[in-house]
Order: C-alpha cells, then sequence, then structure tokens
C-alpha cells in the first residue's frame, strides 16, 4: 500500500461516504484493472478528488460502478469514499456493471480537437500527466495528426539532371539528410551513412530483379525523357533467383546493427518470396505484407493485369520496434492506415524511375514507425522519395543510392522542393 495521503472527496459528495471496509470489490466483474490504471486514479484522487460517487449494492455492498478508484483510494490509505446505494436484483447488478463500461466504450475521442487542448495545456508549467496520458502517447497523438509540410514543388515531381556531379564515395548532407553515394552490400558504406546514429525505421525499395529498362515500353520511355540514363537501374538483372537472394541477404545484413524499429522493404510479387527469406535469414522478423493497391493497373504479360504492389513488413528479433498507429477495433475499422491493404495513386508520371513510390504512401509508413525527429533509412534511394516524405514530417532520411545518376536526382529533387543546397560532405573514391 502506498504512502497514506489525506482523503479529498468534494464537499458536497461527504454526506454520501461510508467506510471503505464496508465495501466489496466486484468479484464477478469483467473489467480489468491493471497497475497503469490504478495509477492513474490515483493520481486523480490526489489531485482532483473525488467527484463522482461510487455505485453499490444495498443488499450486498458490491460496488457496481467504481471498482477501480476504490482500489486506487485503498492504495491511497483513504478511510472512506463517497457511494450511491441501489436496491438492485442480481440481473439488474450484472447487467449495469457491464453497461457503465460499455458506455464509455461507445464513445470515441475528436482528436484533433483533444490534439488542440493538450497543445494549451502544454505551457511547460502544467503538469501534463494529470490528462491521464503518459508523454509517449501525447508525442504520438502529436505525430499522427501532424499536418505534412509543403515545398516549392509538387511532393511527386521528379526533375531531369544535366551532367553528372556525385561519384561513387560522395557523402552529401541536405539539410537535416544524408546522402551517401554507395553499396548497401557493403557494411562500411553504411557505417559511414550513419555517422554513429542508428535509424528508427527503414522504409526502402530494392531492385525487383525484372530488369527495367529492357523492355520496348521502357525503350519507348526513354525517348520520352531526355535523360535516358534515369529508365535504368542498377543491380536489377541477376543470373539466378539465388543471386538475387544473395544480394539481398547481404544488403539486409549490412544494415540490421543500424536500425532498431520496423522494416518496409518493397518487392515485386515475382520476388516477394526471395526477400522475405533474405530477411528471415537476416534475423528478421515477418510481420505480415502490405498490399499497395494503386488506382490503374501495368500493361503486362500474364492473364491478369497487376494493379498492386508488395511492401514485406517486419522487424529484427529482439528490436524493440516503434508503433504509433491504431490497434483497437474501431479505430481499425474507422482508419485504414490500421490494414495492411493501403490504397494511393501511382504517381502522375515517373519517367525517370519506373518504380517510384508516392510521397503519401512512404509518409504513412513514417508516421506509423516513428516519432517526430526520428531517423528514417533508406539504403536504396532511387528517385528520393522518401527523403521528400521525411522532409514533410520532420524526420531525418539517411539514404544510400548506388547509381551516381540517381543521387544527382535525389539531389536536385531535394533541392527543387526546399530552396535549399546540398553540401558536399566528403568525396572519396573508396567503398563504391
Amino acid at each position: 500500500m502506498a504512502t497514506k495521503v489525506e482523503v479529498n472527496i468534494l464537499a458536497e459528495l461527504e454526506p454520501l461516504t461510508v467506510p471503505i471496509s464496508e465495501l466489496t470489490l466486484d468479484p464477478k466483474n469483467a473489467r480489468q484493472h491493471p497497475d497503469r490504471n490504478i495509477q492513474t486514479l490515483m493520481l486523480s484522487l490526489t489531485h482532483y478528488g473525488q467527484r463522482t460517487p461510487l455505485v453499490a449494492n444495498s443488499k450486498t455492498k458490491i460496488v457496481l460502478k467504481g471498482n477501480g478508484l476504490l482500489m486506487a483510494a485503498k492504495e491511497l490509505g483513504w478511510d472512506r469514499i463517497a457511494v450511491v446505494w441501489v436496491d438492485d436484483d442480481d440481473e439488474t447488478a450484472k447487467a449495469y456493471a457491464i453497461m457503465d463500461n460499455q458506455s464509455g466504450e461507445t464513445s470515441e475521442w475528436d482528436l484533433p480537437n483533444l490534439k488542440d487542448i493538450l497543445e494549451e495545456l502544454d505551457t511547460g508549467a502544467f503538469r501534463m500527466d494529470l490528462t491521464g496520458f503518459l508523454e509517449t502517447e501525447i508525442a504520438d497523438l502529436m505525430t499522427q495528426l501532424r499536418e505534412p509540410g509543403s515545398g516549392l514543388t509538387d511532393d511527386d515531381a521528379v526533375p531531369e539532371v544535366g551532367e553528372q556531379i556525385c561519384k561513387p564515395g560522395d557523402l552529401w548532407v541536405l539539410g537535416e539528410h544524408r546522402l551517401l553515394c554507395g553499396d548497401v552490400t557493403m557494411s562500411e558504406n553504411v557505417e559511414k551513412l550513419m555517422g554513429g546514429e542508428v535509424g528508427d525505421i527503414v522504409f526502402t525499395d530494392p531492385p525487383y530483379n525484372v530488369n527495367y529498362g529492357s523492355t520496348m515500353k521502357d525503350k519507348m520511355r526513354h525517348k520520352v525523357s531526355k535523360s535516358n540514363a534515369g529508365r535504368k537501374i542498377m543491380n536489377d538483372n541477376f543470373p539466378s533467383k539465388l543471386a538475387y537472394y544473395q544480394f539481398l541477404y547481404q544488403a539486409i545484413s549490412a544494415f540490421r546493427p543500424y536500425v532498431k524499429g520496423d522494416v518496409y522493404m518493397c518487392s515485386s510479387s515475382s520476388e516477394l518470396h526471395t526477400l522475405q527469406k533474405a530477411f528471415v535469414d537476416s534475423n528478421g522478423h515477418w510481420s505480415t505484407f502490405i498490399i499497395w493497391v494503386k488506382n490503374t493497373f501495368t500493361i503486362g504479360r500474364s492473364n491478369y493485369q497487376r494493379q498492386y504492389e508488395v511492401i514485406l513488413y517486419g522487424w529484427f528479433e529482439g528490436s524493440p520496434h516503434y508503433w504509433s498507429g491504431v490497434r483497437s477495433l474501431g479505430d481499425v475499422i474507422k482508419q485504414e492506415q490500421a490494414t495492411d491493404v493501403w490504397e494511393f495513386p501511382k504517381p502522375s508520371k515517373s519517367p525517370l524511375h519506373p518504380t517510384t513510390k508516392p510521397v503519401s504512401l512512404v509518409q504513412r509508413a513514417i508516421k506509423n514507425s516513428s516519432r517526430v525527429r526520428g531517423i528514417v533509412l533508406d539504403l536504396f534511394g532511387g528517385s528520393g522519395t522518401t527523403m521528400i516524405a521525411c522532409e514533410t514530417l520532420d524526420r531525418r532520411c539517411y539514404m544510400m543510392e548506388l547509381d551516381p545518376h540517381y543521387c544527382d536526382v535525389i539531389i536536385e529533387r531535394w533541392e527543387r522542393y526546399t530552396g535549399k543546397e546540398a553540401v558536399l560532405l566528403e568525396a572519396t573514391n573508396a567503398s563504391g
């Protein structure tokens, strides 16, 4: 029992007080009261006092409403508490006890309004734990309701670039972000990129092993784009599934020590099992495949034209991965972000990179799995979508890209979006 504190009951309720020893906790109470709940109620009683009476059966002395409050009062060493007595039969008593709890469950937060109120209270002088929320829960709420920022260009705009600037081994700083032109399968490159930091989440889009850029359709697209080199993807045409597996395994093993949270890895449906095996073999815990449903299909040789892509979602075994998304039944029903089917339109144009993801899709993963100012790793940077998503959500993106051409695209895209200039931190020819 905690140290006894002074009984704090509103004066208007004092006539209703009875000795706590006269009351009996409901032995069939279907509502559990874990330690955190009792601690919160103790804080409420201590600071605000008892403001609503318990409800108890006058014949059995069993508490029908307020069992948790009674438990908290006992922990505080109170000797009395305010009670309203009812003369219910057994059936009515049981039904009322359930109704009292369930009626509260059917209410719901107006989250934007709650956010505004919490921000008004958060002056620095007020104890925010007196709201009943933990500091981390408030931070998570602010994260989920944070409106993405905007830039000087469209979020999904990918620019053309001219003469190549980046070289293998170059390390760039783009505001709060970092970009290394290098090979992720080499652990020393990941170490160089991270600079002693550890990432909070990985969102990355490795090559699909489908040889993008070799089809007639791709060649026609090259003619449309001034930057023909922009269509080809390095490491996208392995001689066998085994070779592709080994590539993925080496990459995942190289970045594994540098992430402590969730991992999102995009894949083609034809190679998702190869990716899953490489991830699990690298001590990864596979949780689910997220299905990205597009607004249009891609013409191919299959009988059924494909209108989705797959994203592996998981974390590394033993990792204290973070989740700020919703889990309760009501929230899952209301918020599609809590399911593993994500519906986002494709970027309207992606002539410079064949697998460009919409920024809004990446934003969902980042918001669900990281806090503001967290570090997001993308080891296959592509056209830089993850960096733009991080820029809009006040996260730091640590990105790697093998192809110097696409590094140029990433830098140009970020500079146009922000109006700022990237800085070459380190220029080398090592570990390309």
